[in-house]
């Protein structure tokens, strides 16, 4: 669904299809993306089933630490009035 939209919303955006042409290559490196990891995780599938959950247990976990860093101060919770 997400490759699907991805590819509506290229072909939208485009002159072709009716739109102002506005920058593509976000959406085609999007695609790119997908596609190459749908490849290395059918891949890693094929050689063992662990290691295409492992892979994807340490990207969810390095995605989540990353989105934590960078979500909020550490210190917000200092400045709290009664903590």
């Amino acid at each position: 669904m997400v490759v699907t939209s991805t590819i509506t919303g290229l072909a939208a955006d485009s002159r072709l299809g009716g739109g102002k042409g506005q920058p593509w290559f976000r959406r085609v490196a999007a695609i790119l993306l997908i596609c190459a990891g749908a490849f290395v995780g059918a891949l890693l599938l094929t050689v063992h089933i662990g290691w295409g959950v492992a892979l994807s247990a340490v990207i969810t976990l390095v995605v989540a630490a990353l989105g934590h860093a960078a979500g909020r101060p550490h210190h917000a919770l200092e400045n709290r009035p009664g903590v």
